[in-house]
């Protein structure tokens, strides 16, 4: 990768993906510029168990107003959370963050994950690099 923040989150997206080997299935989000499963909700609890590692920290709507400033602007890119619907990260770093949005659809049956990189200020790392580094930990 040639850039520590970059190997950092290559890292953990590779992370994510040895966990939900044989569940989940990865495809990309070119309009999110991320890397994106859909399941159902009966696998709701065994997707959170396998990504919990790497996404521990969660926050949901009511709780996203004591989010840190990196966390706030994430979620103003990603048009801020609904009811239900759960932002999920790795432990803060300097050395950037992987992000998980997590949205059940209306229907109560089908569950979105779109997983992103998040380096917000790093020189040398813009979102070309980002992209390249999780397309391609995530075999996309």
């Amino acid at each position: 990768m040639a850039h520590p923040t970059l190997d950092h989150l290559d890292r953990l997206a590779r992370g994510l993906v040895a966990a939900t080997r044989g569940t989940l299935s990865w495809s990309w989000d070119a309009g999110m510029s991320a890397a994106l499963a859909t399941f159902t909700s009966d696998q709701a609890p065994a997707v959170r168990a396998a990504i919990e590692p790497t996404l521990s920290v969660a926050y949901d709507a009511a709780g996203v107003r004591g989010a840190p400033a990196g966390v706030s602007d994430l979620l103003g890119a990603l048009g801020g959370l609904r009811h239900g619907q759960l932002l999920l990260c790795s432990e803060p770093a300097a050395a950037g963050q992987v992000y998980g949005a997590w949205w059940p659809w209306g229907n109560g049956k089908t569950i979105s994950l779109r997983v992103g990189l998040s380096a917000p200020g790093i020189a040398g790392v813009d979102r070309a690099a980002l992209n390249e580094c999780l397309r391609t930990a995530m075999g996309l």
